[in-house]
């Protein structure tokens, strides 16, 4: 499918900018590529609404001609990224070199990629089969705002953080996966992976120390407005 080898092939030349500039670099640009997608159509309409990444070429004959390519290569790389985010770079670098492979003598589908990718992912991985993965960000359209709040109750060594994600700007259907970061004082950050909705979503999490900080994805893994 098209998105696949014009999103795969921009992504590659992210991460050579992010090896050779470093990923603030191309954390830039991927934050240009969200803009672009955001930028009015009128009506009320953006570029991501244009149609999904999956249309492909269906796209250039949609009212809205010159989002396809800002979908397929902009958007596309984006998937790849919260794939890469999702699997962890050790995983999704052994997806990529197994790719070829995989694939040699086969047409590279939607379908079949899923399929695919989903084998790299963490062991009990919530979405296990990639499928509203794919169900939001591939075959629908929306961009979403999730805003955070938290409050911290007990005292060391045992701290409650809970948490509340409200999720607005999408349709009621969307859902996604968002890693919530916890800082601390001394020692390494905690990652918490958490499910968005058309519902206020709470979490509680437990910890030996009071964090310095609970931050919703600081580091620009998932494609979401400001």
């Amino acid at each position: 499918d098209t998105w696949l080898m014009e999103g795969l092939a921009n992504y590659s030349a992210l991460m050579m900018l992010e090896e050779t500039k470093g990923k603030k670099e191309a954390a830039a640009v991927l934050l240009r590529y969200r803009d672009n997608l955001l930028v009015s159509l009128g009506e009320g309409r953006i570029v991501d609404d244009a149609g999904p990444i999956l249309w492909g070429e269906r796209l250039i004959n949609s009212r809205d001609r010159g989002s396809w390519n800002t979908i397929t290569y902009e958007k596309g790389a984006w998937i790849f990224h919260m794939l890469r985010a999702r699997m962890g770079d050790d995983a999704f670098f052994r997806m990529l070199k197994a790719m070829p492979t995989q694939f040699a003598r086969q047409p590279l589908t939607t379908a079949a990629f899923q399929q695919f990718a989903a084998g790299f992912l963490p062991a009990k991985a919530p979405d296990a089969d990639l499928e509203e993965f794919f169900s939001q960000w591939v075959e629908s359209t929306g961009i979403p705002r999730i805003e955070l709040s938290t409050t911290v109750s007990g005292k060391a060594p045992r701290v409650t953080v809970n948490a509340s994600l409200t999720q607005t700007m999408v349709s009621k259907e969307f859902g996604t996966m968002a890693p919530v970061v916890i800082r601390f004082a001394r020692g390494p950050a905690e990652t918490r992976w958490v499910h968005t909705s058309s519902d206020v979503e709470e979490y509680s999490w437990t910890f030996r120390a009071a964090p310095a900080r609970v931050e919703l994805d600081p580091d620009w893994l998932i494609l979401r407005r400001e």
